[in-house]
């Protein structure tokens, strides 16, 4: 990933971190224990919605790169920097998705 190719891509990742210390800053200062941690539950399901969401971008995208040149998944593990079995993981995953 090039300098500016870098950057671009660091600054929204950057406006949801600060986004997220917003919130996390906002329920700590609740005064009220019970609706603090209503709001600090609903947090944690948002999150977790996100987390899910990212995981499968991440397959998607491991499927992306072994679709754009033929090649093995070992192959396929080796440049994602995986195992053979995590490999064969994301492409079921994404071909999930896709069904």
């Amino acid at each position: 990933m090039g300098n500016q190719e870098a950057k671009i891509y660091q600054a929204p990742l950057g406006k949801l971190r600060t986004a997220h210390l917003a919130v996390v800053a906002e329920i700590e200062a609740e005064p009220d224990p019970e609706v603090a941690f209503r709001r600090a539950t609903a947090l944690r399901e948002d999150t977790d919605v996100m987390v899910s969401e990212a995981a499968t971008l991440r397959a998607r995208m491991a499927f992306r790169v072994w679709r754009s040149e033929p090649m093995s998944l070992s192959q396929l593990a080796a440049r994602l920097g995986t195992s053979k079995a995590r490999a064969d993981q994301l492409i079921r995953i994404a071909k999930a998705y896709k069904e």
